[in-house]
């Protein structure tokens, strides 16, 4: 057999095998979301699984964007108003108290939330997380059952911005 018929041949199994790896971990996943649907988690110990959408309202790009340790992404700056800056699937997130820390990518200094987020009790069909970064260097988290949205205070910094720089 010619070497470009193996070597296609060894990639088309390769990319069977993530895609099935990546289909059991969807099921498995699933199978557990719904095992626990409508059930409010309590327990000081419980993690919940989220898809972790990180929004800016910062004038700056951002990056090395952690959430209790784990990275959560990059975020541009202005004037992208606050747009979700894509999504970060399956974090697990312990109920309780959050750390949320990120680096500026112009000079590289890192900065932690000046308050501190808490997740209380969280029903299950909450699937999204919006991680929400705003100038005075607070963060919001909120559970979304659906996709994440600006909240009312990113929109009036949008607004403001807009204001000052124009659309």
């Amino acid at each position: 057999m010619p070497l470009t018929s193996l070597l296609l041949r060894s990639r088309r199994c390769l990319l069977l095998a993530c895609l099935s790896a990546f289909a059991l971990a969807a099921c498995s996943q699933q199978i557990d979301s719904k095992s626990n649907q409508g059930k409010k988690m309590t327990a000081k110990n419980d993690v919940v699984y989220f898809d972790v959408a990180l929004f800016s309202y910062l004038d700056r790009p951002i990056f090395d964007v952690y959430l209790n340790g784990r990275d959560i992404g990059v975020a541009a700056g202005q004037p992208h108003r606050g747009e979700a800056n894509g999504l970060m699937t399956g974090v697990a997130v312990p109920l309780g108290t959050q750390i949320i820390t990120w680096r500026d990518a112009g000079t590289g200094e890192k900065f932690k939330a000046t308050n501190t987020p808490v997740l209380k009790s969280i029903n299950s069909e909450m699937r999204y997380l919006g991680v929400h970064i705003y100038p005075d260097n607070t963060v919001e988290v909120i559970p979304e059952r659906f996709w994440p949205e600006k909240t009312e205070k990113g929109q009036e910094i949008n607004r403001q911005w807009e204001l000052k720089h124009g659309k």
